[in-house]
């Protein structure tokens, strides 16, 4: 995980629903200030397997993806987050 000076970023939800092919992806982002989130497929060690989306931080640092059709990159297990500033966080993928 990387951190720019001052900033936190968490990734509090990561989740795929296969009979949907449906991603969430919840964070929040601390300073807001419209902060453009990236968000990743990887695997267990990092590895980055596929783009899962980008979203823009609301003023009070929250940010949410939601997403239908999405296809699974074989050996994903994680999602990574990281902020238009470098700061990265990731989270275990839930997938039912």
């Amino acid at each position: 995980m990387q951190v720019a000076a001052g900033e936190a970023l968490v990734v509090t939800r990561a989740e795929y629903t296969t009979s949907k092919r449906q991603l969430r992806v919840q964070g929040t982002v601390s300073p807001a200030a419209g902060q453009t989130i990236r968000l990743e497929f990887t695997d267990p060690a990092g590895t980055v397997l596929g783009n899962a989306g980008s979203v823009t931080a609301t003023a009070t640092g929250a940010w949410a993806l939601t997403t239908s059709g999405v296809v699974l990159p074989a050996g994903a297990t994680r999602i990574k987050a990281t902020s238009s500033n470098g700061t990265a966080a990731a989270l275990a993928l839930s997938i039912k």
